[in-house]
């Protein structure tokens, strides 16, 4: 089971931000920062949900059997939504 939270601070991070801060902090790296990927949530939170299932099915680490679900998690009433079935 995947879940993520649409509330959740990461779900607020852009690979602009984290690229910036980053720079700031690594100096004389910025053309390989410039090609890392932070996994921001550019596809709405219904789409990156089924990006990241695709992702876990695809992961050869993880049983080709297993099967992954995966849901949105409301904090504030608890409600889980969007069952991707994988």
């Amino acid at each position: 089971m995947h879940v993520r939270c649409p509330d959740c601070g990461t779900s607020h991070l852009t690979n602009a931000g984290m690229r910036a801060g980053l720079k700031a902090k690594v100096l004389g790296h910025d053309a390989e920062v410039d090609n890392m990927e932070f996994g921001e949530i550019s596809s709405g939170f219904d789409q990156s949900l089924k990006e990241d299932v695709a992702f876990l099915k695809a992961n050869p680490f993880i049983k080709k059997d297993m099967k992954i679900h995966g849901y949105l998690w409301d904090i504030k009433t608890g409600e889980l939504t969007t069952d991707v079935d994988g």
